[in-house]
C-alpha cells in the first residue's frame, strides 16, 4: 500500500468516526495542554490506535487521541498529542497525521504562520487580557536538550525560542495549502542562560499552568478563523 493510500484509508476511517462532522479547524496539541481538548463541546473521541497507519505517541503528556466537536461553535478536530522524530519515527510518519487532517477537507490557506491568523490571535489575546509575543521558532530533532553552544549559535541565526516539533507539520500543512498559526508555550530558559537543569517534567508542568488560558484563547479565536475561510475541495 502506498503512502497516499494509507493517508486516504486513515482519513476515510476518521471521517466515518466523526459521524458527519466536517471540521473547519485543526488543532495539534503539545505536552500538558489537555484543557484545550476538554473545552471541545459534544466531543467524539478516536484513539490513535484505532486509526489505520496512525503513529502512536510515546511521550508523557501526549494522550494520543483525536477529539472532534465544537470549539466556540466551530467544528474542529483536535490532535491531543503528537509524535516526534526522536521517538523513532521517520519524517513521513511524523507528518502523517497532518496529511490525514488535510484530507478531511480544510480550507484553502496560502501563508505559513499566516499574518491574518496572527492578527486574529493577537486580537483574541487582548480580549482575554494578556499579550502574545511573536518571534522565530527553531526546531531541532531532539530528544536531547540543546547545549549552551548550540543556543548561542541559534541566537546568532535569529531564533527566539527552540523546540522539537511544529516545523515538520507546518511544512506539510503549507504543502497542502493549509494556513498555519503557531502558538508556543515557552516553558524554560534555554541551556546556558540559567543554572536550572532542563527536564521534560519542567516542560510538562509549564504546559499545565497555561493550558486553561490557551483553551480560552482558542475558544474565542476559532469563530474568527472560521469566518475568514473559503470553501475548497479537499486537499489531495
Amino acid at each position: 500500500m502506498t503512502y497516499f493510500e494509507q493517508v486516504t484509508e486513515a482519513a476515510e476511517f476518521l471521517s466515518n468516526k466523526l459521524g458527519g462532522l466536517a471540521p473547519r479547524l485543526g488543532v495539534v496539541l503539545g505536552s500538558g495542554l489537555g484543557a484545550v481538548a476538554e473545552a471541545v463541546e459534544s466531543p467524539v473521541f478516536v484513539p490513535y490506535g484505532e486509526i489505520p497507519h496512525f503513529p502512536q505517541s510515546t511521550v508523557e503528556g501526549h494522550s494520543g487521541r483525536i477529539v472532534a466537536g465544537l470549539l466556540g461553535g466551530v467544528p474542529v478536530v483536535v490532535m491531543q498529542g503528537r509524535v516526534h522524530s526522536y521517538e523513532g519515527y521517520t519524517p513521513q510518519q511524523v507528518t502523517f497525521p497532518m496529511r490525514v487532517l488535510g484530507r478531511l477537507g480544510f480550507f484553502d490557506m496560502t501563508e505559513g504562520y499566516s499574518l491574518q491568523l496572527r492578527a486574529l490571535a493577537q486580537d483574541a489575546a487582548r480580549a482575554e487580557g494578556f499579550a502574545l509575543h511573536e518571534g522565530v521558532y527553531l526546531a531541532t530533532s531532539g530528544p536531547s536538550f540543546e547545549t549552551p553552544a548550540e543556543i548561542r549559535a541559534f541566537h546568532a541565526l535569529g531564533a527566539d525560542l527552540v523546540g522539537m516539533s511544529t516545523v515538520p507539520e507546518t511544512i506539510v500543512a503549507r504543502h497542502m495549502g493549509i494556513r498555519v498559526l503557531g502558538i508556543s508555550c515557552v516553558t524554560n530558559l534555554a541551556a546556558g542562560i540559567s543554572a536550572t537543569q532542563l527536564s521534560h517534567e519542567e516542560v510538562f508542568e509549564a504546559g499545565g499552568r497555561v493550558q486553561h488560558q490557551l483553551a480560552r484563547l482558542l475558544k474565542r479565536l476559532a469563530p474568527s478563523i472560521a469566518a475568514t475561510q473559503t470553501d475548497v475541495e479537499p486537499a489531495k
